[in-house]
């Protein structure tokens, strides 16, 4: 993890980096786990926020902190940054900005709440409120599912690719009709046999970003003559 921004995503377990629908931790009720295991062995870095969070939804019993009020996270965030006498860090504005409520009501209900199990990071607290956020989430769900996807590899893998650099050609090619084909061979050859079609399609991903920029540059070069 040295040097890698590490961002929240509740449909991530934050000790093994399992996407998936996993419990709550009963403290806060902010961080959830796969396992038992998983949240014995990110007790350490989360205890502090958890003790902050635990008083002030006032101990195990009380509601989850954003409950029918998720714009209450500005004065949560307020409050714990008072009490830990520092900035919050990325991780930790993430966890309270997105927090696991209902994507229509805004329900905190943790034992109701079911993640989409196409992204993993919006969560419903009935299939009412799934069926009634259906038409608008499916504009998004697979480029949140890239995203949360995206993430996990490069936590967990880091990017194998990172130094690579497009081959270079002795004749000007145009650029086919999509950024994506550019790449393709060259993850096929590079990452090895072992790697599934998943981090493949991260990679592919991470690399067309890269050169959006230049290759915009070179097509715009080709169109003018």
């Amino acid at each position: 993890w040295q040097n890698f921004n590490k961002r929240h995503f509740f449909g991530i377990c934050p000790a093994c980096l399992k996407i998936g629908e996993h419990s709550a931790c009963s403290g806060c009720l902010m961080i959830s786990y796969c396992s038992r295991d998983c949240q014995k062995e990110d007790w350490k870095s989360h205890k502090t926020l958890c003790k902050v969070l635990g008083k002030l939804r006032g101990g195990s019993g009380g509601q989850h902190l954003f409950h029918k009020d998720p714009e209450a996270h500005v004065k949560v965030s307020l409050a714990v940054k008072e009490v830990v006498g520092r900035p919050l860090t990325q991780y930790e504005s993430d966890l309270l900005v997105h927090a696991r409520i209902c994507m229509v009501c805004l329900s905190g209900d943790q034992a109701k709440l079911q993640n989409c199990p196409g992204c993993h990071c919006v969560a419903y607290c009935s299939q009412e409120c799934r069926e009634d956020d259906q038409e608008l989430h499916q504009t998004v769900c697979q480029t949140l599912h890239e995203c949360i996807t995206d993430y996990m590899f490069e936590a967990k893998k880091g990017n194998e690719l990172k130094c690579f650099l497009p081959p270079p050609m002795k004749s000007f090619t145009p650029l086919p009709d999509s950024l994506e084909k550019v790449f393709e061979d060259d993850i096929s050859h590079l990452l090895s046999d072992k790697a599934d079609q998943d981090y493949k399609d991260s990679e592919l991903r991470r690399l067309t970003f890269l050169y959006t920029c230049p290759a915009t540059v070179l097509h715009a070069a080709s169109v003018s003559g």
